[in-house]
C-alpha cells in the first residue's frame, strides 16, 4: 500500500517525517485490539505479529479515508 503522504503536511521543512500511513500503524499500537496475546503462527514472534497488525490496520484506516473522501 501507498503512504498516503506526510502526516503532518503543515509542517514540511527538508525533512517529511512519518507518512500518514506510519503514524496510523503507531496510532494503532495503542488500539486496546492489540492488547490480547493473539493465536499467531508458531515461528512469529510477538513483536512481528503487532508490527504486520499495525500495518494491516493502518491499511485498512487509509482505504476507509479514501473512500469517504470518494462520497
Amino acid at each position: 500500500m501507498k503512504d498516503s503522504g506526510p502526516a503532518f503536511p503543515w509542517n514540511q521543512t527538508w525533512d517529511p517525517g512519518l507518512s500518514r500511513r506510519e503514524w496510523f500503524a503507531a496510532r494503532a499500537l495503542m488500539s486496546p485490539y492489540l492488547t490480547v496475546e493473539p493465536e499467531r503462527p508458531e515461528r512469529e514472534s510477538y513483536h512481528t505479529f503487532l508490527a504486520r497488525a499495525a500495518f494491516l490496520l493502518a491499511d485498512a484506516m487509509i482505504a476507509e479515508s479514501e473512500r469517504e473522501e470518494k462520497k
